[in-house]
Formats: structure tokens, sequence, C-alpha cells
């Protein structure tokens, strides 16, 4: 039972390499927000940092396109091809979006920059036909692939955002979707984009695209506290925006500085007197604070040698026990990799044939002496079955020997016992014939 419940652990960790248990403090406010909710997380090791009803079901308004282009990129090729149709030309759309007619077509590529960019509900539609072949089994797909994420709040309706009472998410769920989306290349690199040459349609002309995200585009001056300042955030590499009524001002952005990357999002922030602005500045208040407080921390390298196991009837008597994945871990500003430490915990012998990757034990991780998780270690390579001798823990390699010495030792005593009877033949004379002859008596 219990290496069944480490072959488990041992999935989950190669599946989410990077994960950790919560070394921070993740039941603090954090800064104040006027956020409805707010989360602050560690994109490396999932830790949250702070948060504010991280967990409460709201609407995410064009949020709910982090979902959609996670599928986009995951489901398509993007040199296919994106057709245009009535649903999606009668789908609604922002006064300044680009203007798609029937017959229009362009490329998956265009596409996802054109929905995370501009943020237009009506490409998000024709990327939901193209990838399912309606809305509704795009939505399918959402929420099946929102549970896959371990987003259990989460119930997607439409690509878009557009309102529907039972279309809802929660901070937690959108960072997490946002954890992986930034494994994702053209995701991440369509979400970053500050400027995006979009080709002409029959009724939009060619021309540049900008993304709505004001901490990526810079431009803008708003208080943060009492400081006057551009809401444009060093380090910036992918976000998201989005408003309805019913949704308030909801906004995404992950920034790296150094070998940290975070993930903040706010929902229900500010008011559509000021154009949801609050949002950026509770962004930034997020970000500032995480990283004036926390950094990631290597905390094993893959690989890295953990011990030796032993080996019953196994060609060698050992195995050497490695990290199978990286880790990481979030820790406070004042503790390096130094105060990193492990210990194992390895099984009893293990029986051959052993295979590479076979769990072999645990392995713990301290950051001073608090726990911060244990993990599996597995054998670095193949054991196969022995020879004969290995039944008495001998292994193959000094049972050759063996069998080499014995077989000279062997070819010896034959050797000298051949010799010596030479030597008894020729000292004691080799008999001869020998021709009597006798004569007849004549008598």
């Amino acid at each position: 039972m219990k290496r069944l419940l480490l072959l488990i652990l041992l999935i989950l960790t190669l599946a989410f390499p990077f994960a950790a248990p919560c070394y921070a403090d993740s039941g603090a406010t954090g800064p104040t927000v006027t956020a409805q909710s707010a989360i602050l997380m560690d994109a490396t090791t999932g830790t949250i940092l702070c948060g504010r009803e991280i967990d409460a079901r709201l609407y995410p308004a064009s949020l709910t396109k982090i979902m959609t282009g996670i599928l986009a990129v995951e489901r398509l090729e993007t040199d296919a091809r994106v057709l245009i149709d009535d649903e999606v030309v009668n789908t609604y759309t922002g006064w300044r979006d680009i203007k798609l007619s029937v017959g229009d077509s362009l490329t998956v590529e265009q596409a996802i920059y054109l929905l995370l960019m501009e943020s237009n509900n009506a490409i998000a539609v024709a990327l939901a036909k193209t990838a399912a072949g309606s809305v509704e089994a795009f939505a399918d797909l959402m929420n099946a692939r929102a549970a896959e994420l371990q987003c259990t709040d989460t119930h997607f309706v439409n690509p878009n955002g557009l309102h529907d009472d039972d279309h809802y998410t929660t901070a937690r769920d959108l960072a997490t979707m946002t954890r992986h989306a930034l494994t994702l290349p053209l995701f991440v690199k369509a979400a970053s984009c500050t400027e995006y040459d979009f080709p002409k349609m029959k009724i939009s002309a060619a021309r540049s695209l900008t993304n709505t995200n004001w901490l990526l585009t810079g431009g803008h001056r708003l208080y943060v506290g009492n400081d006057l300042r551009d809401v444009g955030y060093e380090g910036v590499i992918c976000g998201k925006t989005g408003t309805t009524p019913e949704a308030g001002g909801c906004l995404m952005t992950a920034a790296a500085r150094d070998d940290t990357t975070l993930i903040a999002v706010v929902l229900q922030a500010g008011k559509a007197s000021d154009g949801y602005v609050s949002r950026y500045v509770d962004l930034i208040k997020y970000l500032d604070w995480g990283f004036e407080r926390y950094h990631t921390v290597r905390a094993m390298n893959r690989d890295a040698l953990l011990g030796t196991a032993s080996v019953r009837r196994g060609s060698t008597l050992d195995v050497s026990v490695i990290a199978p994945s990286d880790q990481f871990v979030t820790l406070p500003l004042t503790q390096g990799p130094e105060t990193i430490s492990y210990e194992t915990d390895l099984f009893g012998a293990l029986q051959a044939p052993v295979k590479a990757g076979e769990t072999a034990g645990t392995y713990k991780l301290y950051a001073g002496d608090l726990l911060i998780g244990e993990y599996p270690c597995v054998t670095a390579n193949d054991v196969p079955e022995g020879g004969f001798l290995s039944r008495f823990g001998i292994p193959d390699a000094k049972a050759y020997r063996i069998y080499r010495t014995a077989g000279i030792v062997c070819a010896a005593v034959a050797g000298i016992a051949a010799l010596g009877f030479l030597y008894t033949l020729i000292a004691n004379g080799i008999p001869r014939n020998r021709t009597v002859f006798r004569r007849r008596s004549r008598y």
C-alpha cells in the first residue's frame, strides 16, 4: 500500500514538477485593495502569498479568455484557418474592436493575438467553433480542462465572458489557469505583446493592435498609495483585462524578476465611472508586496543523487537513487538556498529486475527546521536479474571473477595432473613389445 501511494505521488510530481507545498504565509491578506476578490500566487510553486476572498465565485468577464486561449493553443495548429460566419459576426464586440464579416478568414495565430490583446468577443466564438464545432461543445471542453487543472469552483458557458448568471470562476482558479498558460509559449507571446500588425479584413483596414493591459503598455499615471506613478510595470510577461457591468473591473497579470514569477488576479475591482482604473492600482500593490517579501528558490535539482538502495538477486547489489524532477520553494527574502536541507527514507532491498525510474522511497525537504514537503525518489538505472550466485548476494561482476578464477585453477590442476602423469611414464620407462626367438632341439 505504501508503494502504491508513493507511485501516485510520483505521477503527480512528474505532472507538476515545480509544485511544492506552501511555505509562505498563505493566510496573509496583503495590501488593501478595492477588489472584492484578489490573489497573489508564485507561478513556479503555486504558493499563495496573500489574498482576499480567493474562493468567492464571481463573474470573470474577459478573463474567461484565459481558458479560451489555453484550449486554442493546445488543440489547434497555428496555421489552420479560422472562418467567420453569421454567429461570429452577430456576437457583441466593443466599438473600438476590429469588425469581422462573413467569409473573413484568418490563421489561428492571428486569432489568438486578437483574442488576448484586443479581447475581441467575436473571435472567441470563431475559435470555439473551429476547435469544437459549436460554442456549447467548446464550453464543455473549457469545463473539462478546468477540472483537469483542479479548478473546482469554475463553470463556463461561453468562450468570451459575456454575462451569464451561470458563468463564474474564482481568483484562485484563474491564477491556477494562468499558471498553466505560462507553460504555453504562444499564449505568453500573444498575452505579453504590446503591438501586433493585424491584416486587412473585408470591412476592417489593416491596423496595429494595442494590448488593453496598461501594466504592459504603460503611459498612464495613477496614484499607488501616495505615489503618482506610471502604471507600466517592470517585468510583465503576461496579462489579460476584463470588464462587464456585472463583473466590474477584472485583471490578471504575471510579472517576473530574477528567478521569481508572480501571478496576481483581481475581480470586481473599481467603478465603471472611472473606467475601473483601480484594478491596475490593486495589481501593482499586490505585485510590489510580493516582490518585496518573497523569492523562488531551487530546493532540489532533477537527477540529484540522494543515496543508494540495495537490490536482491540483481546483477549488482545496489542502485543509485535520484530526484525525478526539480523542486522549488517560495521563501522570504531573508532566507536563501543555504537554508535548504533534505533527508531520505528509502525502502528495504528492491527485488530484481529493477527498472530505471522505479520508486525507491521518499525524501523530505526542509527550510531550516520547517518541513517543505515530501517527494518520491527513484532509481537511476535498470538492474537486471543476476546469475546463479546472486542468490547468495554475489553480484555478476564478482561472480564472473570467481568463475574465471575457478576456471584458471581447474585448468592449472588439470595441466599439472597431465604433466605428472607424463613424468611418471617417462620415469618408469615406456613398455615395449618384444619378439622371442627360441631354437628347437634336434633331440
